[in-house]
């Protein structure tokens, strides 16, 4: 028992090699405790004892492939012999061949299986030559590993490490400098056929399905498992609420029934538990076999169009394999339903069944002359005969990374969203690549056709399609779906919108028959598809905006890093607070994601205002009517007002007691000739909606400085720009309670009576520092006149430095044109091709002179 705990299981050790076994296995553990790797003698002693003693020994197989896989993994420095010379020496040695006979005679033992692929991974980690030493020792060993990695698939342990042994045989692992993609040695490009031809990539995309149809099966089994509990419980809320209803509820039983029923209640809930912790239990040995899983299918393909052709079929393959299993799934289940229901009808007549004729061995019946009838193929008619097949296509090979983006392993892990993305860039380049080929051989056959059709007319590309990008719906939802999940991580943002750069180009080049190559008509197409992808709900300019900002925001907080680092003299690794801090090679494709983003965020709003409109449009039009019609009738009280010598508040008491009997006397009327009333008539100035073109053309109300503009022009449009523009340039009141307040109080009074002794109306603006009023409107030019009242000294000297200062050509361009041009901006307004020229005078008047004028 003592050597057990030691050493581990001896069991299975004869006698006569006991004694050698355990000190073999001592040997190795105390030379790790010693902080000893081992080297070249000590690792062709260990080849030599697998050679030997593997066949007597599980526990001493399993610890020799983890001495050995210390061995070769260390980073030695400059140390000899280095890591590279043991990886090529443990091939020289034959360790590779040793390595898989003694898999090979412990294949049932799937951790057996494991250490040895660990082994066979780290021998050939970053080492060219060592992957070349291994192909030349034959693939032999290498079809072996594949076919055990096969036979335990089912283990997540070996599925994990055959897909790290596949991508470090294409390709070298990341460092933390050099090139992001450096270039591929001759080794690890003929490794990528090799994976390729030998049915690595087969068994990759079979691991990737498999671990994502198992999750996807718990959660749906707990889904319906809680969907049922819920039923009951509402059924039983219902049962309680009738009892309730009908008559007193009756008293609740104590002692053994009431125990009874809250162990029955636990119980169901622990099921329900137990259901939902065997789907989280699942999905954490699933997630890092699909990010292992995804990586090696990335290091097979990238900067390798063969592969990548061949990954693009057996994706292919894979889906179109997916849909006829699951239609003959769903015709034998069909089938054996009716044999149950045909079988009950015959038991009910006392008739006995033939096997014969169901074994299929009978004479044939009238449905097998019908399962013999000859298939014919008829091609497609209407639309689908114009439309592009490519995009189907398209969608076949991306259907297994959609299912990966939706399951539940990357709504949590963001490398292995980032790791689908990056597929798909791979797959959709290489299709782009293939639509750019189509695109110039259409162009060229096109010409040809012109040339034959001169004298007849040549069709134009001027066809309308409805939704012709159907097909990419399922991609483009998964990635807004994962831009959802992950709306704060700058590196899901950027694999997420350089996919959707990829789709959209696509989009643009994949026209259907008719339609102009990258015309308004595609483009319309595509914005349509990423609003609908987005969903209801979902304001995808909104959303595309925000993770534009979030890169910027990364943005800065890397600056600030940087600034750090330099300062403070301290590494990447020990920058503390939050945020995150981009290194040198994420930095210029985050940047390329934040313009991506907001072209982006343009098609979605050019998408929301092509489907309905500018969004809020027609209301924000009639509200700014009815605060014009506002402000209007305010100016005619104030002048009706002064005209009768009275305030505006009691005018409108006299205008009230007036009016009063005319309106009862008017609803009365109203109501005695059938209901129309004032409420109907009041409608009749409202905008009639339905005779409103909602999608025409015309999207304003006025041309700006076409024609001439009258006094309500002006209110709607020029007096709040105007306004603003100028009082930017004025200085602000006194301080209420100070001196100079007093003193302008007093001016104010006495402007008053020169006011009333002269009879200018000054009443509604005495109390504004600016009034702006029109004096004349014609064709591309507008005169206005604003008055500046200023309210203490103080105020009137710092109004003349400044008068004198803006009226000035250049200080007004500056000053006033820039400030009113984005007052308008601001309210909506287009501006003229050729912007705005604002000319300023100055001069001084009195009341007087202001009457007269």
């Amino acid at each position: 028992a003592a050597l057990a705990r030691e050493l581990g299981d001896m069991s299975d050790v004869p006698q006569n090699v006991k004694k050698e076994v355990v000190g073999i296995i001592r040997e190795m553990k105390q030379l790790w405790k010693d902080n000893n790797a081992g080297g070249v003698s000590e690792l062709r002693l260990w080849i030599d004892s697998m050679q030997r003693l593997s066949g007597f020994s599980r526990e001493l197989s399993l610890q020799l492939c983890l001495a050995m896989s210390r061995c070769l993994a260390v980073e030695r420095g400059t140390s000899r012999p280095n890591r590279v010379e043991l990886q090529q020496a443990f091939v020289r040695m034959g360790g590779v061949r040793h390595v898989c006979n003694m898999m090979m005679m412990r294949l049932d033992d799937e951790v057996v299986v494991g250490h040895v692929i660990r082994l066979l991974t780290a021998s050939i980690r970053n080492s060219p030559l060592a992957s070349e030493a291994l192909q030349r020792d034959g693939l032999s060993n290498l079809k072996l590993v594949f076919r055990s990695i096969e036979r335990h698939r089912k283990c997540w342990e070996v599925a994990e490490a055959g897909c790290l042994l596949v991508g470090n045989l294409c390709c070298c692992t990341a460092t933390d400098d050099g090139k992001l993609m450096p270039s591929r040695t001759a080794a690890h490009r003929t490794c990528q056929g090799v994976m390729a031809s030998e049915g690595a990539m087969d068994m990759v995309v079979e691991l990737v399905e498999t671990y994502l149809q198992e999750v996807k099966d718990l959660a749906n089994k707990a889904q319906i498992l809680m969907q049922e509990k819920v039923k009951e419980a509402e059924k039983e809320d219902l049962k309680s609420e009738e009892i309730l209803v009908g008559k007193s509820a009756p008293k609740p039983k104590l002692g053994k029934m009431g125990l009874k029923d809250r162990i029955m209640k636990v119980q169901a809930n622990v099921e329900l538990r137990a259901a939902w912790q065997k789907v989280i239990d699942t999905e954490l040995p699933s997630g890092r076999v699909q990010d292992a899983a995804l990586q090696a299918l990335i290091l097979i393909t990238v900067a390798n169009q063969d592969t990548t052709r061949q990954l693009a079929g057996t994706f292919w393959v894979q889906h179109i394999n997916a849909i006829v299993d699951l239609g003959a799934d769903f015709t034998e289940k069909a089938k054996e339903k009716a044999d149950e229901k045909k079988n009950r009808k015959k038991r009910r007549q006392g008739a006995e069944s033939d096997s014969d004729s169901e074994d299929g061995n009978g004479p044939p019946g009238k449905g097998a002359r019908r399962r013999k009838k000859d298939k014919t193929i008829e091609l497609p008619t209407g639309e689908a005969r114009k439309s592009m097949t490519s995009l189907e296509s398209l969608s076949h090979k991306l259907h297994l990374i959609v299912d990966v983006l939706r399951g539940r392993a990357a709504k949590d892990r963001p490398h292995l969203a980032i790791r689908a993305c990056r597929l798909a860039q791979i797959l959709l380049e290489h299709h782009r690549s293939l639509l750019e080929k189509v695109r110039a051989l259409g162009n060229n056959e096109c010409r040809a056709v012109a040339v034959r059709l001169i004298g007849g007319p040549v069709p134009e590309d001027n066809r309308e399609v409805e939704q012709p990008f159907n097909t990419m719906h399922s991609i483009v939802a998964a990635l807004i779906i994962t831009l959802k999940c992950h709306s704060e991580n700058s590196m899901v943002i950027t694999a997420v919108m350089t996919t959707l750069a990829e789709l959209r180009a696509i989009a643009l080049l994949s026209a259907p028959a008719g339609m102009r190559i990258g015309g308004s008509g595609v483009e319309k197409a595509w914005q349509a598809l990423l609003i609908q992808a987005a969903g209801p709900g979902t304001d995808a300019e909104h959303m595309m905006r925000q993770a534009a900002k979030i890169l910027v925001k990364r943005a800065d907080q890397t600056a600030q890093g940087d600034h750090r680092k330099s300062v403070q003299g301290i590494m990447p690794n020990e920058l503390e607070g939050y945020g995150e801090w981009l290194t040198p090679r994420c930095r210029p494709h985050a940047a390329a994601a934040k313009s991506i983003a907001e072209s982006l965020a343009s098609d979605a709003l050019r998408g929301t205002w092509s489907a309905g409109g500018e969004p809020g449009r027609w209301e924000k039009i009639e509200k700014r009517r009815e605060q014009l019609d506002k402000e209007q009738k305010l100016r005619d009280e104030k002048k009706a007002a002064a005209a009768a010598g009275m305030t505006v508040e009691e005018y409108r008491a006299q205008i009230a007691a007036t009016a009063l009997p005319e309106v009862e006397e008017a609803s009365s009327t109203s109501s005695q000739s059938g209901g129309k009333g004032r409420d109907e008539e009041a409608d009749l100035d409202l905008p009639d909606w339905e005779e409103e073109d909602m999608m025409g053309e015309q999207k304003w109300l006025r041309a700006v400085g076409f024609g001439e503009h009258d006094q309500e022009d002006f209110d709607r449009m020029w007096r709040k720009p105007i306004t603003d523009a100028l009082l930017f340039n004025m200085p602000e009141k006194a301080t209420p309670g100070s001196k100079w307040a007093e003193k302008a109080a007093t001016a104010r009074r006495k402007l008053q009576e020169e006011a009333e002794a002269l009879g200018v109306p000054l009443e509604d603006a005495l109390d504004e520092l600016l009034v702006v009023e029109m004096l004349e409107s014609v064709q591309g030019k507008l005169r206005v006149r604003a008055l500046v009242r200023p309210q203490d000294r103080i105020q009137q000297n710092v109004i003349e430095m400044r008068a004198a200062d803006i009226t000035k050509p250049a200080q007004t361009a500056k000053s006033v044109t820039g400030e009113l041009c984005k007052n308008m901006k601001k309210n909506g307004y287009l501006l003229p091709k050729l912007g705005i020229h604002v000319k300023m005078t100055r001069r001084s008047a009195s009341l007087a002179q202001l009457r007269s004028e």
